[in-house]
């Protein structure tokens, strides 16, 4: 099937260019993470547009129960599809640049405040919205299986490089790792200082946590950027969900 085909490639992909970048080849790195990231966009795209689960196989009957929402809660569903999609698109590929001009760093430097001072994968989150509300608007029950892989998928990438990964390739990611929570958001706002560091974006995947001086919270800058799908932790990638 297209769709499943779709998934799997794309991540073994993105899984692959992880593996070379930590054995130092780059350019190979970045083509495979490129490929990557283009095979999971079009199961994306399959998943929200196709005429049913099957497509471009099987018969049209199976358009007659491949139906979701309708009314209100299918625009409420689009919004929330569209917004996720903006979302994941600014974190993993574009946040971390604006960042670092905007602070005038350097291309190594870390980048640890907006959504990458929420969580470290904020991607992971983006991704995730997105592909339940298309889930939901195209018949949950005729796309569990993608969305649940997708989903899936996506949470062992940027478990893989929070833990494996990127401690390796980008020194001072350890620091930023004590300083921003995971996946889940820490009470008490956003952490946005900004620490030097080689990082990457990568997942659409990447903290919360204020400094205190002299009794008041003090901020450098807001905004920040791992996918995945997963970009990941406010950090540019040599290879490039």
């Amino acid at each position: 099937m297209v769709l499943y085909s779709c998934i799997v490639i794309g991540f073994l992909l993105l899984f692959a260019a992880d593996f070379l970048q930590v054995g130092g080849s780059g350019a190979a790195a970045r083509a495979l993470d490129r490929l990557g990231y283009a095979f999971v966009f079009l199961a994306i795209l399959h998943l929200a547009f196709a005429a049913r689960p099957s497509w471009p196989f099987g018969n049209g009957e199976a358009d007659l129960v491949f139906r979701g929402p309708v009314g209100i809660p299918a625009v409420l569903l689009w919004i929330g599809a569209i917004l996720s999609a903006l979302l994941l698109v600014w974190s993993v590929f574009l946040e971390f640049i604006w960042i670092r001009k905007k602070r005038g760093l350097g291309p190594d430097a870390t980048v640890d405040s907006g959504t990458y001072g929420m969580c470290r994968h904020p991607g992971f989150w983006w991704l995730s919205f997105l592909v339940i509300c298309i889930g939901v608007l195209r018949n949950l029950k005729s796309n569990f299986i993608p969305v649940i892989l997708l989903v899936g998928l996506d949470f062992l990438l940027v478990l893989l490089q929070d833990q494996y990964v990127f401690p390796r390739v980008f020194p001072g990611y350890k620091q930023y790792r004590e300083k921003v929570p995971f996946l889940i958001p820490r009470r008490g706002g956003r952490n946005r200082s900004g620490t030097k560091g080689s990082h990457e974006h990568n997942d659409i995947t990447h903290h919360t946590r204020r400094r205190r001086r002299s009794g008041h919270t003090k901020s450098s800058f807001p905004g920040t950027r791992a996918h995945g799908l997963p970009g990941q932790a406010g950090h540019e990638r040599p290879r490039g969900p």
